[in-house]
């Protein structure tokens, strides 16, 4: 994806990466991948709630199908806990 900022010249180009976190427990949502912007989905199908946040603290609830977009720089900074048998994509822009 290109983005053009105003009438000048200056293009910055962004890629885009996802994936799919199936790790059951407490554990890092991606390797360490340098991003600006991440949108997180708790799976549709989930029989369970899933908690992102930091190694520390969760406090982020996503029910089943919810999402949350979050600006950070590294994947491997956000943290999440889910039960066996739930998923969690997410969609980068780096």
């Amino acid at each position: 994806m290109t983005k053009h900022h105003g009438t000048g010249t200056r293009a910055a180009t962004y890629a885009l990466r996802a994936g799919t976190n199936t790790t059951t427990g407490l554990s890092q949502l991606g390797g360490n991948l340098g991003i600006t912007a991440v949108l997180i989905q708790a799976h549709p199908e989930n029989t369970n709630n899933v908690f992102v946040g930091n190694q520390a603290v969760r406090s982020i609830v996503l029910v089943p199908g919810a999402a949350v977009t979050l600006e950070i720089d590294r994947l491997d900074r956000i943290w999440i806990s889910q039960q066996a048998g739930d998923q969690t994509g997410w969609i980068a822009s780096a």
